[in-house]
């Protein structure tokens, strides 16, 4: 299962999207996954989080960013 915060901008001016995704946002993240896992009821499900970058200066780009951040290996939902 993949998680996934999408972030956009209009130009990469002020740094890219991805630097958006901050430790506190990657927290609610963790919280908002693990209370998804808990109504699954699959404890084998193995999962990860992405972040999918847009910036809009000349058209659109796009870049995925797989395993965008790691969980700490003792949290469990």
């Amino acid at each position: 299962m993949v998680f996934v915060e999408v972030k956009t901008r209009r130009s990469d001016a002020f740094g890219p999207p991805h630097a958006a995704v901050t430790r506190a946002k990657q927290e609610r993240l963790l919280r908002g996954a693990r209370q998804w896992l808990r109504m699954l009821d699959r404890p084998e499900i193995v999962y990860r989080f992405d972040v999918v970058e847009v910036i809009m200066d000349d058209g659109p780009r796009i870049a995925l960013i797989r395993n965008a951040f790691c969980v700490p290996d003792s949290v469990y939902y």
